[in-house]
């Protein structure tokens, strides 16, 4: 079970956590490869014209493309599992840290060549650092998001 699983357990399980979230880890969810981006889409959308919905009613909307996806995701976990907002955060920032790295990997890549991509690198860098240290947040610069790492 991956972080991207994970999270979306967390999600549908507690789908009131959703606003919790900043909207670049929605963009983040969002850009997840399948199941999860096309489930976390559909739970965003669900959550704008229901509102907040329990586990049941949440699969009771699903269709057939995502049923299964979200039905093996959720099957395997005990309903009696107390999870906190705080678990749901690691995982994300775990997902964060994958992208980042991965994105600091392809520009380091690219040398010292390219000014553009050295700040980016820089920027990956201290967004790094940042989720090792919440306690001390980091100011970023230009774009945020995945966006601005993609």
């Amino acid at each position: 079970v991956g972080p991207a699983d994970q999270a979306l357990r967390l999600l549908l399980r507690h789908s009131e956590w959703w606003e919790r979230l900043a909207a670049e880890d929605h963009e983040l969810l969002h850009h997840l490869p399948e199941p999860h981006g096309p489930l976390s889409n559909w739970l965003e959308r669900q959550l704008h014209e229901h509102g907040p919905l329990a586990w049941g009613a949440l699969r009771e909307g699903l269709g057939d493309e995502l049923r299964a996806a979200a039905t093996g995701l959720m099957d395997s976990v005990a309903v009696d599992d107390v999870v906190e907002f705080d678990d749901l955060r690691r995982v994300i920032n775990l997902l964060w840290r994958r992208q980042l790295k991965e994105r600091g990997e392809e520009l380091a890549r690219l040398g010292d060549d390219d000014p553009q991509a050295r700040r980016e690198l820089l920027e990956v860098h201290r967004r790094l650092q940042a989720l090792d240290n919440p306690a001390a947040p980091v100011p970023r610069e230009g774009r945020s998001g995945p966006a601005a790492i993609a």
